[in-house]
């Protein structure tokens, strides 16, 4: 299944505000928290855009699939990345 960054924060044992700083400072988020085209298509994040009703505004949200949730937990553990801390 696919996970909000929220949850994927849990699973990482961190915060949400963390996971995403961390991210952006990978260059793997955009400052709109956003995933870069390349994660999309390579099935670690999923964008849904949501209308919301009686107005003419759109909400998008992050998912991590599964494959990006253990890419994330991989790669933060070879570098040895404290995620309970911001990035400096």
């Amino acid at each position: 299944g696919n996970y909000t960054i929220s949850e994927a924060a849990k699973l990482l044992g961190t915060g949400q505000k963390r996971l995403f700083a961390w991210l952006r400072k990978f260059s793997i988020l955009n400052n709109r928290n956003i995933p870069y085209q390349q994660y999309i298509e390579d099935g670690k994040f999923v964008v849904k855009t949501n209308v919301l009703p009686f107005s003419y505004q759109s909400n998008i949200q992050t998912f991590v699939t599964k494959k990006g949730l253990d890419r994330i937990r991989e790669y933060f553990s070879q570098k040895a990345i404290d995620l309970t801390k911001f990035p400096a």
